[in-house]
């Protein structure tokens, strides 16, 4: 399983960039964009003092898709698709 540590800022590694934005005062979307088309599961670790309960699927309009997903220790795993973007609305406590 691949671990990806979300920065503040955007980043690049070996094969996501991530992205951490506000969404005008109504929380923050995480994004990530798989980039060697390799996809599958992964675990997400948040930026060290970001709170959050929970995190939400959601499509590139910031709209939820399916169920929440739990965050325990800070982190959670999502299933990222080859050469394509998973976007996450952080909820339940998110700072």
């Amino acid at each position: 399983m691949t671990v990806i540590d979300a920065d503040v800022a955007p980043r690049f590694d070996t094969c996501h960039e991530v992205f951490l934005a506000d969404l005008d005062g109504e929380g923050r979307v995480l994004r990530l964009w798989e980039l060697v088309g390799t996809g599958g599961r992964c675990e997400v670790r948040l930026p060290e003092g970001m709170a959050a309960d929970s995190v939400q699927p959601a499509d590139l309009r910031g709209r939820p898709q399916g169920r929440p997903i739990p965050v325990r220790g800070g982190a959670f795993e999502a299933e990222v698709p080859p050469f394509a973007p998973a976007s996450f609305l952080l909820g339940g406590g998110a700072k």
